[in-house]
């Protein structure tokens, strides 16, 4: 169990020690025992794991079938908006989270028939540009579904300020995420 425990924190999770116990409240100097097996591991510690790291028992205790539990997609929502709602207001995932509950039907229509195009080109294509004018012409159309939503808040505002999270995707905006 100590090794894996180890290559959960190192090689799937990829936390250094602290990190990892920090989440479990285990000091780091337990947890470097634990994985050089020279401190058992109590049942209370495994259930912190599993729980805290989505592992299943059979595989932490025994190396058995799957490592992670298989989440549902509302499991998954759940805790993706559990992570936005503990980032800093200007971190990335939360703005583009922000920008995504901004988004209008028309403009996640387009999103969607951008994601069939990739998903098709990804599988489809095996090289070349085949699909890019059509994925282009998908994002200007969303450009200017996005530029035509600003201009009516704006009239609606009276404002000529846009949220940073309204721009057209441009690619101009920002480089850091």
């Amino acid at each position: 169990m100590n090794e894996r425990i180890k290559y959960l924190r190192k090689e799937l999770l990829h936390l250094s020690m602290e990190e990892f116990g920090d989440r479990i409240h285990i000091s780091k100097a337990a947890i470097s025992r634990a994985e050089a097996g020279l401190n058992g591991i109590s049942d209370q510690t495994v259930d912190l794991i599993c729980r805290e790291y989505g592992v299943r028992e059979e595989w932490l205790r025994d190396g058995v079938g799957e490592i992670f539990v298989k989440k549902s997609a509302e499991d998954e929502l759940n805790a993706l908006a559990e992570k936005v709602m503990t980032d800093t207001p200007d971190s990335f995932r939360r703005r583009f989270i922000s920008m995504l509950a901004k988004l209008t039907d028309e403009q996640w229509r387009l999103l969607s028939e951008m994601e069939d195009m990739m998903l098709a080109s990804k599988s489809d294509v095996p090289s070349g540009d085949s699909g890019r004018e059509s994925a282009e012409q998908l994002r200007a159309d969303l450009d200017r579904e996005i530029a035509l939503q600003k201009k009516q808040e704006e009239k609606s505002t009276g404002s000529g300020s846009t949220p940073k999270s309204m721009t057209p995707w441009n690619g101009a905006e920002e480089s850091a995420g």
